[in-house]
């Protein structure tokens, strides 16, 4: 430990080894754990358009990432704002129905 308990371990002086026995990464030596947005076995690959535009998740593996985008959101980046509401009320003829997987629409009534 290097100045105190707050600092860590001091890493230059461990082998591999411990350093990652240190970390809890011990049989895992040559595996990136990439940071999110990057996928690939080196995480070089850009994973999901924009970030998922701070509107989702970007979930992926060594070869594939796309977007889990959060409720009122979707496109392939999760920019797309969801339609929730329906225009001027179904004009008081139907009712909006709407789901976090599609926009909302309007369900009329019989006859209109």
């Amino acid at each position: 430990w290097i100045g105190g308990a707050a600092a860590g371990p001091n890493l230059e002086l461990m082998n591999t080894a411990t350093v990652a026995e240190q970390l809890g990464l011990s049989g895992r030596i040559g595996v990136c754990l990439c940071d999110p947005g990057w996928v690939g076995a080196d995480c070089l690959v850009p994973g999901c358009l924009a970030n998922c535009s701070g509107h989702g998740t970007c979930e992926g593996n060594l070869t594939l990432a796309r977007c889990t985008c959060d409720v009122n959101w979707g496109g392939a980046d999760c920019a797309s704002a969801a339609n929730t509401t329906c225009s001027n009320g179904c004009n008081g003829h139907g009712t909006c129905l709407w789901s976090d997987l599609a926009n909302a629409t309007c369900v009329c009534d019989a006859e209109w």
